[in-house]
């Protein structure tokens, strides 16, 4: 028998030169005479995945593994037989073989080919964080680190939401490492990383880098996005950063919305923008489009609701009240500062509301708060709310834990209101006048009821002027021209409470009936449907709007079987 060296060259040769017959028969011919023999059994296992039959193939490598585990030849081996199998049992031999193999790699270019490979095939795989892991771990092997970082990244990107806590830092270092190079990182990777340092709740850090990223790719919407994100939210949950950075939320929403004037998160921050500087009624229309543009934005709903609220319209504050609660319930939303806001906002609604539950309901959602600067913040709803339901004892007792000197003179006015004791209630109300239009339309409604229509006057004008946002002020100021026969002042007023509050049955009702003593019939006029919630004439189709003389006679043949 031929010398062992010259046998294995032999083998080599015939490998090399494709002859896997040759290789074959030389490479039993060695194992025969020592089963042993590392590079024997190498060649068998190529031979065999040539020649078959190639299930044998493995058999060799992995002996071949056992004789010397350090030696990456009959990996390399094996990776090559299941790289040619394409199905999952095949990638998880891969997975393993890639993995061991790293451990032994000094090669560079090596090492950085196993790591794509193994990233490959890792992407829908159970073991993707310890896939992560490892190919993290072969950073410190290659010069060539920014490599491996982009295939971590690459890896992790479509798993980002649930990360565990050990997985997510090496994913935010990775990225931290591409987006510290300017002349490398790109726009995705940026914006990756910005994902990160939110899921972390680090917002300074994210305004910090996302106008580094504005900077870098200034054709890139994303960073000034971001910007007005994180403002939207720390609007609502924390108010402090949000003033801090109101500058840059400023520039930042201009831009996005001059270049595209239709992204919800740029009209979401213009919505606020439009509360701070107290145009409610824009404000409306801008956050009633954002939700309706994303349904799915909780804050947005938040920040509707408590508008709507401060503008007194029950309808739409319960609806989107109603939306807000079922986003809330969500796991992915779950939020006890914004469950906390939308109940507060909810108590303030119950207790202006004319329904006995809804004043009960605010009294069993203020019993729940915890904190007690909340708890006084929203005493004074509480305290309407007992009022409302004639406890008069729950109220004082509340009363006297209060220590603004005008709330307290406020509502024992309201409870005088309703034991009707008017002069008692005009006295305290008119005692002390702060800028307050809900004081001032007390004054006027007491006026009202007293008979003396003409002294509710100057109060009700007092009350538009502290809250030109307040339709019950303009709906009772229409009443009162109404009662002066003028028609057309009332129309006016009429007309500003039914812009502000379109689903209003007492707006809606005075309005069509001055409409039709000014026998206002115009082009260019709407008939709408309204059915207010908890309402005796629900269902009931109510003309609010002038139309035109033939569209009243349809409206009413329509709807009521009979002539105009």
């Amino acid at each position: 028998m031929k010398d062992v060296k010259a046998l294995l060259k032999e083998a080599r040769d015939a490998i090399k030169n494709k002859d896997y017959e040759t290789s074959l028969k030389v490479s039993k011919s060695i194992l025969k005479e020592d089963k042993t023999n590392y590079m024997a059994l190498i060649f068998l296992g190529l031979s065999l995945q040539e020649v078959g039959p190639e299930d044998q193939a493995p058999k060799a490598f992995k002996k071949a593994i056992e004789l010397n585990s350090t030696n990456p030849l009959a990996y390399n081996g094996l990776i090559s037989y299941y790289e040619k199998i394409d199905n999952e049992d095949a990638k998880k031999e891969l997975v393993k073989l890639y993995t061991e193999i790293l451990e032994l790699e000094i090669e560079q270019k090596k090492v950085i080919e196993f790591c794509e490979k193994l990233a490959s095939i890792g992407q829908n795989n159970s073991d993707i964080y310890d896939i992560a892991k490892t190919v993290y771990n072969a950073k410190d092997k290659v010069e060539d680190k920014a490599t491996i970082n982009r295939v971590v990244v690459n890896l992790l990107s479509s798993k980002v939401t649930d990360l565990p806590s050990e997985i997510l830092q090496i994913y935010e270092e990775c990225l931290y490492c591409l987006v510290s190079n300017d002349n490398t990182v790109t726009s995705t990777q940026y914006s990756a990383y910005l994902s990160v340092l939110y899921k972390q709740n680090r917002y300074k850090d994210l305004l910090e880098h996302a106008q580094v990223m504005h900077k870098l790719f200034e054709n890139d919407n994303m960073p000034l996005v971001w910007i007005c994100k994180i403002s939207n939210q720390s609007y609502l949950e924390n108010k402090e950063f949000a003033q801090n950075c109101a500058e840059l939320t400023k520039i930042s929403c201009e831009e996005l919305l001059k270049n595209d004037p239709n992204d919800a998160i740029g009209l979401f921050t213009h919505g606020i923008m439009l509360v701070e500087d107290q145009k409610l009624l824009e404000a409306k229309e801008v956050l009633t489009k954002v939700t309706r543009m994303r349904p799915g934005l909780l804050h947005a709903w938040i920040m509707l609701t408590t508008l709507l609220v401060r503008l007194g319209l029950y309808e739409e504050a319960i609806h989107a009240s109603e939306a807000s609660e079922k986003l809330l319930k969500s796991i992915k939303y779950s939020n006890k500062k914004l469950k906390e806001i939308l109940d507060c906002s909810l108590i303030q609604l119950y207790s202006i509301s004319s329904d006995k539950e809804d004043w009960q309901k605010a009294i069993e959602l203020y019993n729940k708060i915890t904190n007690e600067s909340t708890k006084n913040e929203y005493s004074k709803y509480a305290i309407l709310a007992y009022i409302h339901l004639g406890k008069f004892a729950e109220a004082k007792s509340q009363i006297q834990t209060l220590t603004d000197d005008s709330l307290i003179q406020f509502l024992k006015a309201k409870m005088y209101i309703q034991e009707k004791r008017y002069n008692d209630a005009l006295s305290l109300l008119e005692k002390n006048t702060p800028e307050d239009s809900d004081w001032w339309n007390e004054i006027g409604q007491i006026y009202w009821k007293m008979g003396e229509h003409k002294n509710s006057l100057v109060p009700f004008l007092k009350a538009a002027k502290c809250d030109p946002n307040n339709y019950l002020t303009f709906f009772y100021l229409g009443n009162y021209y109404q009662k002066a026969n003028d028609t057309e002042k009332a129309r006016r007023c009429y007309e500003k409470a039914f812009k502000i509050s379109p689903n209003s049955l007492d707006v809606v009702t005075e309005l069509s009936s001055v409409y039709r003593q000014l026998k206002k019939f115009v082009s260019n006029c709407i008939n709408k449907l309204v059915t207010p919630k908890n309402h005796r004439y629900t269902g009931c189709p109510i003309l609010i709007y002038p139309p035109t003389y033939f569209e009243i006679c349809v409206f009413y043949k329509k709807n009521f079987k009979q002539k105009l």
